[in-house]
């Protein structure tokens, strides 16, 4: 292992299980390595953050890896650039992302910056993304392994910050991961995955510990069905998402139903017996990041959640928002989510959901 010549990298380290082999990596590859964990403290509450536990093995990764490891404190950027936003969008009647304003903002925004005052040239992750070079920018590209893809979850990193950020896993399976991690004696080989624990109390949805960590009320009120008949009351719109079915009660045809739509001034959930009313074949997207040069029409295929396959779409740009046309209808399209446009495997853009028609 040799280190001349090559410029220090940062490894932004959860404690989790690729996380600690991206730095063992890197290490292995002759880079000088510095570990890094944000914590949020105070402001991520019990359950939020990726807790002591995680901190705990992040620093004995470290150790064992003999690199140093820096601790940085972030708890008032985490409730101010996730936590806030994210239940304004849920008082609005929408689904936020947190995840996919986390990376920009905090990870590759206040963590990197941490980084290079260090000394670091760049950043890596523990995702499963690739990046490559191409020309004078950097090309996001989905991860080798199809059921461990998260290049949905960067897609909001500029391009300057994909110019500087590091993935690597992406040419990895999870098996290989744990293989690995094990042969080296990680601290968190056998870890279970994280399932994003800085973003749930166990037992209780996301939404629901956001408003009661930040002390908000819920905002109470009807479920209707499409015709304005008065089914029932809901505790918070805050509590539901499009396509949701728990926790609803029977139309008046006895059938099961879905939610259609959240209205949030009154706070009114709109249900529908028909989950053929969730389809959409038309929405609006704002806050578009382009990878490379902005695109007035757009030839794509769209992902509207993390889990949910790709589907061929036209994508129109209307000022700063596209209107986008798919050529097969979607089931449940929520205001709130992203929209990331892939050609082939690489992103070529990603913004909000809007609006749906």
């Amino acid at each position: 292992m040799t280190t001349a010549g090559k410029k220090p990298i940062a490894v932004a380290m959860s404690g989790g299980v690729d996380s600690s082999l991206a730095a063992a990596l890197l290490l292995e590859s002759g880079y000088p390595v510095i570990g890094l964990t944000l914590q949020f403290g105070s402001a991520a509450g019990p359950g939020l953050g990726c807790g002591e536990d995680g901190a705990r093995r992040a620093r004995e990764t470290a150790k064992r890896l003999g690199i140093p490891h820096v601790a940085i404190p972030a708890a008032g950027e985490f409730e101010r650039e996730i936590l806030r936003p994210a239940w304004a969008e849920y008082a609005r009647g929408r689904t936020p992302s947190p995840c996919l304003s986390c990376n920009p903002r905090l990870k590759f925004g206040l963590l990197f910056e941490r980084a290079r005052d260090l000394g670091a040239s760049a950043l890596a992750t523990g995702h499963y993304a690739r990046r490559v070079i191409a020309g004078e920018r950097a090309r996001l590209l989905r991860g080798a392994d199809p059921r461990r893809d998260q290049s949905y979850f960067l897609s909001r990193l500029s391009p300057e910050q994909l110019m500087g950020a590091r993935f690597p896993l992406g040419e990895m399976s999870k098996d290989e991961v744990r293989r690995l991690a094990a042969a080296l004696a990680l601290p968190a080989a056998g870890v279970a995955d994280s399932q994003d624990a800085c973003l749930v109390q166990q037992g209780e949805s996301f939404s629901e510990t956001l408003r009661r960590r930040l002390g908000e009320a819920a905002r109470e009120g009807e479920i209707l069905d499409r015709a304005g008949r008065r089914l029932g009351t809901h505790p918070g719109i805050h509590r539901f998402t499009i396509g949701q079915r728990h926790g609803l009660p029977r139309a008046e045809t006895h059938r099961p139903c879905w939610v259609f739509r959240i209205a949030p001034d009154p706070p009114r959930v709109i249900v529908t017996d028909r989950e053929a009313d969730l389809l959409s074949r038309e929405f609006w997207v704002s806050g578009v990041v382009w990878q490379g040069a902005p695109a007035d029409e757009l030839s794509a295929l769209v992902q509207v959640r993390h889990r949910q396959t790709a589907v061929p779409c036209r994508a129109v740009r209307h000022g700063d928002s596209l209107r986008v046309a798919l050529d097969s209808p979607l089931r449940a399209v929520t205001p709130g989510q992203a929209a990331v446009f892939y050609q082939a495997d690489e992103v070529a853009a990603s913004g909000w959901i809007e609006r749906v028609e």
